[in-house]
């Protein structure tokens, strides 16, 4: 027991010291929403990139949101 918990630390430690980024489509949906809350309140994510239809009004120091009118999704030139 003591060894799963050891290899548990080491993953968790590990997981803090990559850079992980989060694209979220649909962040401004019902389900979209919650999974927003749950990625920023994880800490695990340095960059947090939302596709939404309206904006949110959300300000966190990791989170951008680009409002977009998913009809015209093709012509959508995304550098990030």
């Amino acid at each position: 027991m003591e060894e799963a918990y050891k290899f548990f630390n080491y993953i968790c430690d590990y997981y803090h010291t990559i850079i992980m980024k989060a694209i979220l489509t649909g962040a401004s949906g019902l389900i979209g929403k919650a999974l927003l809350d749950q990625l920023i309140s994880s800490n695990l994510y340095q960059e947090i990139l939302a596709w939404v239809r309206r904006p949110s009004g959300l300000i966190d120091h990791n989170f951008t949101e680009m409002v977009l009118a998913f009809d015209e999704i093709a012509a959508i030139d995304v550098a990030w």
